[in-house]
């Protein structure tokens, strides 16, 4: 649904925006480009109010008063602006590009034996289908690392009536590889990671008195709203409500997780994130965080950092958490 409604978005813009170009060229040649100007640029003019937004943030302190050693993270007008600047290559690729167009071009790896290392599931975020993680199956099908990219759907439904999704895929990679595989999720996609992981400890055998932890190899979550965030507030679908800022959702699935769970879990986040914040949101007490200043939201899921960080620990021959 998502590929759909996001090809017909970019198809129409473009043919409004050529129509718009022909109907006032040559006689009216400045309203011809101005028009060009916004009708291929709108995206980037979003993202550029998103920003501006972020900024707001960190200047008002939403969200509390942040700890000194938290507020050396602020990012300055010049970092916000090429943050903006490459979160609009990112987002055309995977908005105009992969999501709408390429979302199946890539198909799952899955190994037809034991290939002695773990696999990784990707869970995409909010708005977005498997196609948001084009370049990650790329590398891990160039490493030789089985991976199965999930597509959430319906889109707006509640986060968990995702879970299934993420359980049938999680089985496929166990059933074939032998080793409990890693969960990689962006935005939403971590939460829908923890509500499978909430749900696959609930279902342990009657008499079982500790979590199942070899259910996975790690969690890691990309800019995910741990605490909810201040945009969810402008939705009104069902995962949107639960995102807003410490919902009664997030409080009982964080309640649900102890010591043992969030020690296998890894948050990375940046400072710059212009749709989960403010600063901290992203981040659960116990888990280890790691931060990548300025990136964009999207942007965070394939910078090189995160990339080779995941990546290499799954690689033969390196250590493993």
């Amino acid at each position: 649904m998502i590929a759909w409604l996001q090809r017909t978005l970019v198809l129409l813009t473009l043919a409004a925006t050529l129509a718009w170009l022909w109907w006032l060229w040559p006689e009216r040649p400045l309203m011809a480009l101005l028009g060009l100007v916004f009708g291929l640029g709108g995206l980037a003019w979003v993202l550029a109010l998103e920003f501006a937004l972020v900024g707001w943030a960190w200047r008002r302190g939403v969200g509390g008063a942040l700890p000194p050693s938290d507020q050396r993270y602020a990012p300055g007008a010049i970092t916000l602006l090429r943050a903006w600047w490459l979160e609009v290559g990112c987002a055309l690729r995977v908005f105009a590009w992969w999501q709408p167009f390429r979302a199946r071009a890539l198909p799952d790896s899955v190994p037809s034996g034991h290939t002695g290392m773990p696999g990784v599931v990707l869970v995409h975020g909010y708005l977005c289908n498997r196609g948001f993680w084009t370049a990650w199956m790329q590398a891990l099908r160039a490493r030789g690392i089985p991976y199965v990219a999930v597509t959430l759907e319906p889109p707006f439904a509640g986060i968990e009536s995702h879970v299934m999704a993420v359980e049938e895929a999680v089985q496929r990679l166990r059933a074939t590889t032998g080793q409990a595989p890693w969960l990689v999720g962006h935005s939403m996609g971590g939460l829908v990671v923890r509500a499978w992981w909430r749900s696959a400890r609930e279902a342990r055998s009657p008499g079982q008195s500790s979590p199942d932890l070899a259910t996975v190899g790690r969690v890691v979550t990309l800019g995910s709203p741990h605490h909810g965030t201040w945009m969810a507030r402008f939705s009104n679908t069902d995962s949107g409500q639960q995102m807003q800022q410490n919902s009664p959702w997030l409080q009982a699935l964080a309640a649900s997780e102890g010591p043992a769970e969030r020690a296998r879990m890894e948050c990375w986040h940046t400072p710059c994130d212009n749709i989960v914040y403010p600063w901290g949101t992203a981040v659960l007490p116990g888990a280890e965080e790691r931060v990548v200043p300025g990136v964009g939201h999207v942007g965070l899921a394939f910078h090189p950092e995160v990339l080779q960080s995941v990546l290499g620990r799954l690689t033969p021959g390196h250590r493993r958490d």
